[in-house]
């Protein structure tokens, strides 16, 4: 038996196939008892003492069923038994040595076997990786047998060693490291085990003789003196120790590995190419979400041609998304440029260390940008502290640089001059952190951030989403970094809980809410082993590491879970669910639902000869309630209301109803209530509502709940009969609002719109076409924007601007006399064959305010509302765009263009601006806004002659004066028999809000 051991172990096919087996770790077992060798096994451990290693006989060992069979060929003393070992060695010399052939045989087959499973299985497994003991956590080290177990007794660690091939440990290196490293003053060695994956390696267990760090210091400094850099040596907990070590920590043993085994490989060309494709579609991600975060500025003849079924005409000019593409490109920058300071972090943080790491590969997230990289380590971690530093490092710099992209975005928001860079944002983003939440709300303010949407700067968006995914690449689990941080600072058994803890809160979304599903696929997809053991893998990080961890841990958990709605409310952050937006509820949009019918015989179909179209609609009414005397309100009592005056909408009468105590007991009062009713007879009525508080500050910052921005969301409220309401029981904070410029002058506004959804029936007739509507303007604007054909100049104020004379004269009577009626009729009739160009010398106007007209005269539209109100916050309304373009109107003869910028104006007038609006209206003959100054100033008299623009018409249009006093006493004489309103002098007496928009004591109707 003992020459079939000796020819096992002396063939090449093991040598060759054998270097991937585990081995054993025999249980310490002091009573188990050692079963007397035979003379072969005897000499075979004698000669395992003389190379200075032994081998304890295994006992206790719970080794796989199906391995043992397999493996009992290496068993000296009776487990591999051939044909010819057995029955005491009686049948002859021949017999014997045939019987310890076949044994060989038998068993290189079935141990080549064995090893060809286990390197299938480690090579899908991945290379060298620690494994973590149950009960110590000791990494490198298995209190449970490998996969494949030896089931042997008496098997000397020489003879195994020379089983393991090219990767094994070489006993020579054994023997001189445990006479020349090892002793009584550094560390006591009382055995040794197989160490690593597969066992390659050999774990030294003994007694420690000093210092930790020193000891291990010195055997590092004595194995490279003794071998070079052929191993790499690993202090480590040991294994199933029993207590702590007398000096404090854990009992230590020291591992040795070959450096090729326990250090990865290098990085293959194919890395490199998936790591240039995976950041080239993370770059594409990102310009995607900048895309989307600017998609309402979307130019609108692109957005009809591409979405509209009935778009006619020739494409728009694709050329208009290159502004579009990059006024995006600054959020995909913040976000590429924050994953980028992340990654930089971790090299910058790993280079003192002398720490290898792989290059990164970026994931791309479209809904985030990116879901961040991942990065590997590419050699061996000296220390925990080494690892700690290095996870830590990426997060760190990714959250300085996000944070600080977050607040320089949202003061930029705050600030007026930046206007034209913002971007429209639903407030109720804001809810889905709370940390984030609360950081805007204080930089924001209540009144930005509970309203329908928010305007703010692209660099908010960009560090959002770089703190949003720097928090969840914090999450204790696998190899994150906050794992990785995690696993340096309290050790894998750790790491285990956590992780746990977070897969579960992360499948029931209770961190990062819509955005858990996709992360917690992503970690578990990229979820690997825990990082390998460091070189000295029972270092102690230190109390101030692991306090930063557990801090870094508690911001993560305030930027991923989100603001509840009762909070949000509280704090002022968006709109709740049932408060919808808080914008204006115009005009709804009809909604057509056509219906036709084809009728056909056999295969040949014949389309309807008659269709018909069903035109959904609502027909709006507003009505503005004023409580003047709130604090008297105050204490009627929870469930008791102030009616207003009923008025009517869409055939039915309405009313609303205002608690000033609440009308649920349950608040205790803490909230007011406001709700519209249904006064008339009515039977499933169909509409749609916004109550808003209106702002009497002049800020126009008014808190809205309304159906009309989600009516695509929600469909339309149905109130059954009589009587039946619709309105929020917490539609504002008691304590918020006497505080706000919500109550002025102990006065209340609420401002209510009733959308009534009706429908009509439209018959066309037989096979009608539709027309769409007419695009003459996009198509002079094409003319005029390419300047063909000109032949008139007009040199404003020094600057040239090209046109048509044909255009200026149909669209202006003023052009017309210019260009043609000093002509005589001969020079008409002529065919000016010189081409040449005619010019118009304009000394009193300013260029921008020419341009303007020219858009006009060619589109027939005004400009952009970001050009009319860019100089329209801090200067006079003569000074405003606005203002000029009506000048010009009446100086060109342009009618539309006049009634185009009254109705521009009309919709900002406010106490400061009415007077000088009026007079601005009277001067160019604006008729319809004169009419409504007049009436606002008369309605608003006691704030209004406050204002500076008062005193500019008691000096520079006195006439206007008396004209708004005579419209006081029309309105006056107008109400007086319903008792509705005050006396001029009653409201001078009241005192006025001079900033409010309205000041009326009682309510109006509209």
């Amino acid at each position: 038996m003992a020459a079939a051991a000796a020819a096992l172990a002396s063939s090449p096919m093991v040598h060759l196939t054998a270097s991937r087996l585990r081995l054993p770790r025999p249980a310490r077992s002091p009573a188990a008892a050692t079963p007397s060798p035979s003379p072969a096994s005897a000499a075979c451990c004698s000669r395992g003492a003389a190379c200075g290693l032994e081998w304890r006989p295994k006992s206790g060992l719970r080794a796989l069923r199906r391995c043992e069979d397999r493996l009992r060929c290496f068993s000296i003393d009776g487990g591999g038994g051939g044909g010819g070992g057995g029955g005491g060695g009686t049948g002859g010399e021949d017999g014997e040595k045939r019987g310890e052939e076949e044994a060989a045989a038998a068993a290189e087959a079935k141990v080549g076997g064995a090893v060809e499973e286990m390197r299938s299985e480690r090579t899908r497994s991945g290379s060298f990786s620690s494994s973590s003991s149950s009960s110590s956590g000791t990494p490198g080290i298995s209190n449970e047998p490998p996969f494949l177990s030896f089931s042997v007794d008496n098997i000397d660690t020489v003879k195994l060693l020379e089983l393991l091939g090219p990767e094994k440990v070489d006993s020579a290196d054994v023997k001189a490291i445990k006479e020349k490293l090892f002793g009584y003053t550094t560390f006591w060695l009382t055995r040794e085990e197989p160490f690593g994956d597969l066992g390659e390696g050999v774990l030294f267990i003994g007694n420690l003789r000093g210092k930790r760090e020193e000891i291990f210091a010195k055997l590092q400094q004595q194995l490279r003196e003794l071998t070079g850099d052929k191993y790499n040596l690993f202090m480590v907990e040991e294994p199933n120790s029993e207590g702590e070590d007398p000096r404090g920590g854990p009992r230590v043993s020291f591992g040795l590995l070959r450096r090729e085994v326990s250090e990865p490989g290098p990085t293959t060309l194919w890395q490199y190419v998936i790591s240039l494709l995976l950041f080239l579609l993370t770059v594409f991600s990102c310009v995607e979400l900048g895309i989307a975060s600017k998609i309402s500025s979307l130019p609108p003849e692109i957005v009809t041609y591409f979405t509209d079924p009935n778009a006619t005409g020739p494409p728009p000019d694709m050329q208009l998304l290159l502004p579009f593409v990059e006024s995006a490109l600054p959020v995909a920058y913040g976000v590429l440029a924050i994953q980028l300071f992340h990654e930089v972090g971790h090299f910058l943080a790993a280079f003192p260390k002398k720490v290898k790491l792989s290059i990164p590969f970026f994931i791309p997230n479209f809904t985030l940008g990116t879901f961040g990289a991942i990065t590997q380590f590419k050699s061996i971690l000296p220390d925990k502290k080494t690892m700690f530093d290095i996870s830590m490092a990426g997060p760190l710099a990714g959250a300085a640089l996000s944070f600080s992209m977050f607040s320089v975005g949202l003061l930029l928001s705050s600030n007026p001059a930046g206007a034209s860079d913002l971007v429209e944002v639903p407030s109720k983003l804001f809810q889905g952190s709370l940390l984030l939440g609360l950081v805007s709300r204080a930089t924001l303010g209540y009144r930005a951030m509970h309203a329908a949407t928010v305007a703010i700067h692209p660099l908010v968006i960009a560090g959002w989403c770089g703190l949003t995914t720097t928090a969840f690449n914090m999450l204790p689990v696998g190899c994150l970094d906050g794992g990785r941080a995690l696993q340096g600072a309290f050790g894998k058994d750790a790491l285990f809980g956590f992780g746990l803890t977070t897969y579960s809160l992360l499948g029931l979304g209770v961190l990062g809410g819509p955005l858990s599903l996709p992360w917690g696929l992503y970690v578990l997809i990229c979820q690997r082993t825990p990082e390998k053991p460091c070189l000295n893998d029972v270092s102690d990080v230190g109390t101030w590491r692991r306090a930063a961890l557990i801090v870094s841990v508690f911001l993560v958990v305030l930027t991923l879970i989100p603001l509840w709605d009762e909070l949000a409310e509280d704090l002022g952050v968006g709109l709740d669910e049932g408060a919808g937006g808080g914008g204006i509820g115009g005009d709804a949009s009809p909604v057509h639902v056509g219906s036709a019918t084809e009728v056909g015989v056999g295969r040949d179909i014949v389309p309807s000869p008659t269709s018909s179209r069903s035109v959904m609609q609502t027909v709006n009414g507003s009505h503005m309630f004023v409580i003047q005397g709130y604090s008297l309100a105050k204490g009627m009592g929870i469930g008791k209301y102030i009616a207003s005056e009923t008025f009517t909408v869409g055939g039915c009468q309405w009313a609303i109803y205002f608690y000033p105590d609440g009308k649920n007991p349950e608040d205790n009062s803490a909230y007011i209530s406001v709700f519209i009713a249904l006064i008339s007879d009515g039977i499933d009525v169909r509409v749609l509502f916004e109550l808003k508080l209106l702002d009497q500050s002049g800020k126009a910052k008014h808190k809205g709940h309304s159906q009309f921005d989600r009516s695509l969301e929600s469909s339309p409220y149905t109130l059954k009969n009589r009587g039946s309401m619709w309105g929020y029981k917490r539609f504002f904070r008691r304590t918020a609002l006497e505080t706000s410029d919500f109550l002025k002058d102990d006065c209340l506004k609420i401002n209510c719109t009733v959308g009534v959804v009706v429908s009509t029936m439209d018959y066309s007739k037989p096979h009608s076409i539709h027309v769409p509507e007419s695009d003459i303007g996009y198509h002079f604007g094409t003319l005029l924007d390419n300047q063909e054909g000109v032949d008139v100049i007009c040199n404003v104020a020094g600057e040239k601007f090209h046109a048509h004379q044909l255009v200026l004269a149909a669209r202006s009577s003023f052009f017309r006399s210019e260009l043609f009626e000093h002509e005589s009729d001969e020079e008409k009739n002529e065919v000016d064959t010189s081409n040449e160009i005619k010019e118009i010398v304009i000394d009193d106007m300013e260029p921008k305010v020419f341009k303007a007209v020219l858009h006009f005269m060619y589109r027939d539209n005004l400009v952009g509302d970001d050009e009319l109100s860019a100089s329209s916050s801090d200067c006079s309304i003569f000074d405003t765009l606005a203002g000029k373009l009506l000048a010009a109107a009446d100086r060109y003869e342009l009618p539309r263009l006049r009634l185009l910028c009254e109705s521009y104006l009309c919709k900002h007038i406010s106490v400061n601006s009415v007077a000088t609006t009026l007079a601005l209206a009277d001067r160019h003959h604006a008729m319809e806004l004169k009419s409504v100054c007049l009436k606002f100033a008369a309605e608003n008299l006691s704030a209004v002659i406050r204002t500076d623009g008062f005193d500019y018409l008691k000096d520079n249009c006195p006439a206007l004066q008396s004209e708004i006093l005579r419209t006081v006493a029309g309105c006056e004489e107008e109400c007086s028999s319903g008792g509705k309103s005050q006396s001029v002098w009653g409201q001078l007496s009241d005192g006025g809000d001079t900033s409010g928009r309205r000041v009326r004591p009682r309510g109006h109707r509209q």
